[in-house]
Protein backbone atom coordinates (compact mmCIF):
# COMPACT_ATOMS: atom_id res chain seq x y z
CA UNK A 1 0.00 0.00 0.00
CA UNK A 2 2.64 2.08 0.78
CA UNK A 3 4.73 1.65 -2.32
CA UNK A 4 1.77 1.83 -4.49
CA UNK A 5 1.06 5.31 -2.74
CA UNK A 6 4.50 6.66 -3.08
CA UNK A 7 4.49 5.56 -6.88
CA UNK A 8 1.60 7.52 -7.87
CA UNK A 9 2.76 10.51 -5.63
CA UNK A 10 5.89 10.66 -7.77
CA UNK A 11 4.16 10.18 -10.71
CA UNK A 12 1.87 12.88 -10.30
CA UNK A 13 4.93 15.25 -9.56
CA UNK A 14 6.58 14.29 -12.77
CA UNK A 15 3.40 14.85 -14.62
CA UNK A 16 2.77 18.50 -12.69
CA UNK A 17 6.63 19.48 -14.13
CA UNK A 18 6.54 23.27 -14.07
CA UNK A 19 3.39 23.54 -11.99
CA UNK A 20 4.75 22.44 -9.00
CA UNK A 21 5.73 25.95 -7.97
CA UNK A 22 1.78 26.55 -8.23
CA UNK A 23 1.34 23.67 -6.48
CA UNK A 24 3.25 24.96 -3.04
CA UNK A 25 1.62 28.32 -3.39
CA UNK A 26 -2.13 26.16 -2.90
CA UNK A 27 -0.72 24.47 -0.20
CA UNK A 28 0.30 27.65 1.38
CA UNK A 29 -3.15 28.87 1.14
CA UNK A 30 -4.85 25.26 2.67
CA UNK A 31 -2.43 26.07 6.01
CA UNK A 32 -3.54 29.86 5.97
CA UNK A 33 -7.39 28.36 5.93
CA UNK A 34 -7.07 25.65 8.19
CA UNK A 35 -5.62 28.46 10.75
CA UNK A 36 -8.93 30.25 10.06
CA UNK A 37 -10.30 26.99 11.58
CA UNK A 38 -8.56 26.45 14.23
CA UNK A 39 -9.46 29.74 15.20
CA UNK A 40 -13.28 29.68 14.71
CA UNK A 41 -13.04 25.93 16.48
CA UNK A 42 -11.40 27.48 19.70
CA UNK A 43 -13.91 30.48 20.05
CA UNK A 44 -16.92 28.49 20.19
CA UNK A 45 -16.37 26.81 23.00
CA UNK A 46 -15.53 30.35 25.22
CA UNK A 47 -18.65 31.84 23.88
CA UNK A 48 -20.84 29.12 24.16
CA UNK A 49 -18.92 29.02 27.93
CA UNK A 50 -19.74 32.42 28.66
CA UNK A 51 -23.12 32.10 27.78
CA UNK A 52 -24.06 28.55 30.40
CA UNK A 53 -21.74 29.64 32.89
CA UNK A 54 -20.44 33.44 32.95
CA UNK A 55 -18.83 32.59 36.39
CA UNK A 56 -16.89 29.76 35.07
CA UNK A 57 -15.72 31.47 32.22
CA UNK A 58 -14.23 34.28 34.49
CA UNK A 59 -11.79 31.87 36.17
CA UNK A 60 -10.47 30.85 32.20
CA UNK A 61 -7.13 31.63 30.49
CA UNK A 62 -9.05 32.68 27.88
CA UNK A 63 -10.74 35.73 29.78
CA UNK A 64 -7.49 36.51 31.54
CA UNK A 65 -6.29 37.12 27.75
CA UNK A 66 -9.05 38.92 26.66
CA UNK A 67 -8.57 41.19 29.90
CA UNK A 68 -4.66 41.67 29.17
CA UNK A 69 -5.25 42.87 25.88
CA UNK A 70 -7.42 45.53 26.99
CA UNK A 71 -11.29 44.66 26.50
CA UNK A 72 -13.56 45.31 29.25
CA UNK A 73 -14.66 42.84 31.88
CA UNK A 74 -18.24 43.50 31.18
CA UNK A 75 -20.37 40.36 30.51
CA UNK A 76 -22.91 41.48 27.73
CA UNK A 77 -19.71 43.65 26.15
CA UNK A 78 -17.56 40.23 26.05
CA UNK A 79 -20.41 38.25 24.67
CA UNK A 80 -20.90 40.94 21.59
CA UNK A 81 -16.78 41.15 21.11
CA UNK A 82 -16.64 37.21 20.44
CA UNK A 83 -20.33 36.67 18.96
CA UNK A 84 -18.71 39.35 16.04
CA UNK A 85 -14.98 38.23 16.06
CA UNK A 86 -16.55 34.24 15.97
CA UNK A 87 -18.78 35.81 13.28
CA UNK A 88 -15.74 38.00 11.13
CA UNK A 89 -13.98 34.42 11.55
CA UNK A 90 -16.38 32.20 9.63
CA UNK A 91 -16.85 34.59 7.23
CA UNK A 92 -13.55 35.07 6.76
CA UNK A 93 -13.08 31.37 6.39
CA UNK A 94 -16.26 31.19 3.75
CA UNK A 95 -14.40 33.92 1.64
CA UNK A 96 -10.94 31.67 1.72
CA UNK A 97 -12.61 28.31 0.75
CA UNK A 98 -14.26 30.09 -2.09
CA UNK A 99 -11.21 31.48 -2.90
CA UNK A 100 -9.38 28.14 -2.62
CA UNK A 101 -11.63 26.12 -4.02
CA UNK A 102 -11.72 28.62 -8.00
CA UNK A 103 -7.96 28.40 -7.65
CA UNK A 104 -7.98 24.67 -7.62
CA UNK A 105 -10.21 24.58 -10.33
CA UNK A 106 -7.96 26.89 -12.22
CA UNK A 107 -5.01 25.16 -11.66
CA UNK A 108 -6.80 22.01 -12.86
CA UNK A 109 -8.23 23.15 -16.18
CA UNK A 110 -5.24 24.66 -16.90
CA UNK A 111 -3.16 21.31 -16.40
CA UNK A 112 -5.41 19.51 -18.29
CA UNK A 113 -5.06 22.35 -21.62
CA UNK A 114 -1.02 21.98 -21.04
CA UNK A 115 -1.30 18.01 -20.70
CA UNK A 116 -3.75 17.67 -23.98
CA UNK A 117 -0.82 20.50 -25.66
CA UNK A 118 2.28 18.16 -24.36
CA UNK A 119 -0.05 14.78 -25.38
CA UNK A 120 -0.62 16.30 -29.08
CA UNK A 121 2.83 17.64 -29.41
CA UNK A 122 4.72 13.88 -28.48
CA UNK A 123 2.31 12.13 -30.62
CA UNK A 124 3.58 14.30 -33.81
CA UNK A 125 6.70 13.71 -33.09
CA UNK A 126 6.35 9.94 -32.84
CA UNK A 127 8.38 8.02 -35.31
CA UNK A 128 5.49 7.40 -37.71
CA UNK A 129 6.75 2.98 -37.97
CA UNK A 130 5.58 3.68 -33.98
CA UNK A 131 3.04 5.84 -34.76
CA UNK A 132 0.96 3.18 -36.44
CA UNK A 133 1.02 0.71 -34.38
CA UNK A 134 -1.80 1.73 -32.32
CA UNK A 135 -5.25 2.62 -33.22
CA UNK A 136 -5.98 6.21 -33.60
CA UNK A 137 -8.79 5.95 -31.33
CA UNK A 138 -5.90 4.99 -28.43
CA UNK A 139 -4.71 8.49 -29.12
CA UNK A 140 -7.82 10.55 -28.97
CA UNK A 141 -8.86 8.86 -25.72
CA UNK A 142 -5.58 9.84 -24.23
CA UNK A 143 -5.87 13.25 -25.53
CA UNK A 144 -9.70 13.74 -24.88
CA UNK A 145 -10.33 11.33 -21.88
CA UNK A 146 -6.92 10.58 -19.96
CA UNK A 147 -6.26 14.28 -19.79
CA UNK A 148 -9.24 15.41 -18.28
CA UNK A 149 -9.58 12.26 -16.07
CA UNK A 150 -6.11 13.19 -14.48
CA UNK A 151 -6.37 17.10 -14.32
CA UNK A 152 -10.29 17.28 -13.82
CA UNK A 153 -10.87 14.07 -11.73
CA UNK A 154 -7.59 12.94 -10.31
CA UNK A 155 -5.64 16.36 -9.45
CA UNK A 156 -8.64 17.95 -8.07
CA UNK A 157 -9.34 15.29 -5.91
CA UNK A 158 -6.06 14.83 -4.60
CA UNK A 159 -5.80 18.86 -3.85
CA UNK A 160 -8.85 18.81 -2.04
CA UNK A 161 -8.05 15.80 -0.19
CA UNK A 162 -4.35 18.02 0.93
CA UNK A 163 -6.69 21.22 1.71
CA UNK A 164 -9.28 19.16 4.24
CA UNK A 165 -6.25 16.80 5.53
CA UNK A 166 -3.91 19.98 6.51
CA UNK A 167 -7.48 21.02 8.80
CA UNK A 168 -8.44 17.67 9.68
CA UNK A 169 -4.27 17.68 10.84
CA UNK A 170 -5.06 21.02 12.36
CA UNK A 171 -8.04 20.04 14.36
CA UNK A 172 -6.63 16.70 15.36
CA UNK A 173 -3.78 18.60 16.71
CA UNK A 174 -6.10 20.68 18.85
CA UNK A 175 -8.11 17.51 20.36
CA UNK A 176 -4.66 16.03 20.96
CA UNK A 177 -4.01 19.62 23.02
CA UNK A 178 -7.00 18.78 25.17
CA UNK A 179 -7.32 15.02 25.32
CA UNK A 180 -4.91 12.74 24.21
CA UNK A 181 -6.91 9.61 24.73
CA UNK A 182 -9.82 10.75 22.84
CA UNK A 183 -7.26 11.71 19.85
CA UNK A 184 -5.86 8.04 20.35
CA UNK A 185 -9.12 6.25 20.37
CA UNK A 186 -9.93 8.28 17.12
CA UNK A 187 -6.92 6.94 15.24
CA UNK A 188 -7.32 3.79 15.97
CA UNK A 189 -11.16 3.65 15.15
CA UNK A 190 -10.24 5.52 11.62
CA UNK A 191 -7.09 3.65 10.78
CA UNK A 192 -9.01 0.27 11.60
CA UNK A 193 -11.79 1.23 9.03
CA UNK A 194 -9.12 2.61 6.23
CA UNK A 195 -7.02 -0.31 5.81
CA UNK A 196 -10.49 -2.81 5.69
CA UNK A 197 -11.69 -0.68 2.95
CA UNK A 198 -8.00 -0.99 1.26
CA UNK A 199 -8.08 -4.19 1.63
CA UNK A 200 -11.71 -4.58 0.46
CA UNK A 201 -11.72 -2.48 -2.99
CA UNK A 202 -8.25 -1.60 -3.50
CA UNK A 203 -8.09 -4.87 -5.95
CA UNK A 204 -11.48 -4.14 -7.58
CA UNK A 205 -11.12 -0.61 -8.41
CA UNK A 206 -7.38 -1.02 -10.00
CA UNK A 207 -9.31 -4.15 -12.07
CA UNK A 208 -12.59 -1.71 -13.00
CA UNK A 209 -10.06 1.43 -14.27
CA UNK A 210 -8.10 -0.91 -16.71
CA UNK A 211 -11.54 -2.37 -17.98
CA UNK A 212 -13.10 1.24 -17.82
CA UNK A 213 -9.65 2.73 -20.03
CA UNK A 214 -9.68 -0.47 -22.40
CA UNK A 215 -14.04 -0.18 -23.31
CA UNK A 216 -13.66 3.47 -23.14
CA UNK A 217 -10.86 3.00 -26.17
CA UNK A 218 -12.82 0.48 -27.80
CA UNK A 219 -16.29 2.95 -27.77
CA UNK A 220 -14.26 5.83 -28.90
CA UNK A 221 -13.10 3.82 -32.17
CA UNK A 222 -16.57 2.94 -32.57
CA UNK A 223 -17.63 6.27 -32.90
CA UNK A 224 -14.56 7.32 -34.70
CA UNK A 225 -15.17 4.54 -37.15
CA UNK A 226 -18.62 4.94 -37.93
CA UNK A 227 -18.97 8.43 -38.01
CA UNK A 228 -15.49 9.06 -40.08
CA UNK A 229 -16.52 5.91 -42.53
CA UNK A 230 -19.96 7.29 -42.73
CA UNK A 231 -20.09 6.42 -46.39
CA UNK A 232 -18.59 3.32 -47.02
CA UNK A 233 -21.06 1.82 -44.00
CA UNK A 234 -24.20 2.79 -46.02
CA UNK A 235 -22.52 1.36 -49.25
CA UNK A 236 -21.54 -2.21 -47.57
CA UNK A 237 -24.89 -1.83 -45.34
CA UNK A 238 -22.93 -2.46 -42.53
CA UNK A 239 -24.76 0.53 -40.28
CA UNK A 240 -25.44 -2.54 -37.23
Amino acid sequence: MKGGLTKHVKEAFYILDEEKKKLLLLIFFFILSSLLDLVGIGLIAPYIGLIINSESFVQSDFYLVMISIGLPSDKNYLLLALGFLLVLVFFLKALSSIYINREILRFCMGKGVSLRLELMNIYQNTPYVDYIQRNSSEYIYNIQQLAVQYSHTYLQSVLRLASEGIVGIVILSLLAWNNIYALGLLVILLGGLMIVYDHIFKTKVQEYGVLSNSHSTRMVQGIYEGVGGLKELRILGRER
